[in-house]
């Protein structure tokens, strides 16, 4: 994991300050909070056997709230970006079930908490096959391959003797879609993006779409929303949920 971190940071600051300068290249840094519900299971498995966690009925978990970044550099009609999203979730209470999570059964009654965390590093590359960034009114669109890497962390505790287990893995899974913006200037512009791809035994589906809004010359704001839909099955991690909600933040062009 810290390899990934390391070769993560690396990426983004390349793509910020390394790129040869060109006439037409344009910089950008957004950093923004994300506020994102989890709705599905979630098992630890040793075995093959593992007990489908809920999101919402089994423990209640809270919503992910946490600050994320991506960095930018468009040359010609090639994006390149680096981007990382933390994703945190934690429950508690007493479950009314038995639940067996890495080969440890937790039974019915417990009072236990439990944790989910994802990093989820994104590298991607578009290629704009329309792309009029001349004019008062610009429309760009095209492909995009990207390569998400998330670090997930899974564990539950009893929170009476502290006894806890916990399961890990790092899941790589590209993904193939495409990314679109039309915009007044770089006064307000609408920016919408989807990737989707099997890979092994995991899926991703990533969507978001945003407003940015640029008051003042290389400055600006952005809101949006942002659904991601994930299918891991990799080293007794499974996860099986949609990641949705809001975001917003602020953006430079540089």
């Amino acid at each position: 994991m810290i390899m990934i971190r390391s070769f993560f940071i690396v990426s983004l600051f390349s793509v910020v300050f390394v790129t040869p300068a060109l006439a037409d290249e344009i910089f950008s840094l957004k950093i923004g909070f994300a506020s994102l519900e989890a709705d599905g299971t979630f098992a630890g498995e040793s075995g093959g056997i593992g007990t489908q966690i809920d999101f919402d009925s089994d423990l209640n978990f809270d919503d992910s709230q946490d600050v994320f970044a991506e960095a930018a550099v468009q040359l010609g009609r090639f994006r390149v970006s680096a981007g990382y999203l933390p994703l945190d979730f934690s429950g508690d209470g007493t479950i009314s079930r038995d639940i067996t999570f890495d080969g440890r059964t937790f039974p019915s009654g417990t009072n236990v908490s439990s944790n989910v965390e994802i990093d989820v590093f994104d590298i991607a590359v578009a290629f704009y096959v329309i792309d009029f960034d001349d004019g008062p009114l610009r429309v760009q669109l095209g492909p995009e391959l990207a390569v998400k890497i998330g670090e997930v962390d899974m564990s539950i505790r009893d929170t009476s003797s502290g006894i806890s287990e916990n399961v890990s893995a790092t899941v790589p899974v590209p993904t193939i879609g495409a990314r679109g913006r039309i915009a007044f200037s770089d006064y307000f512009g609408v920016v919408g993006r989807i990737g989707y791809l099997e890979f092994r035994d995991s899926s991703v589906l990533d969507t978001e779409i945003q407003l940015e809004f640029s008051p003042v010359p290389l400055l600006g704001v952005f809101a949006g929303y942002r659904y991601i839909d994930v299918d891991v099955d990799e080293s007794g991690v499974i996860l099986k949920s949609t990641f949705s909600g809001p975001f917003a933040g602020v953006l430079a062009r540089f």
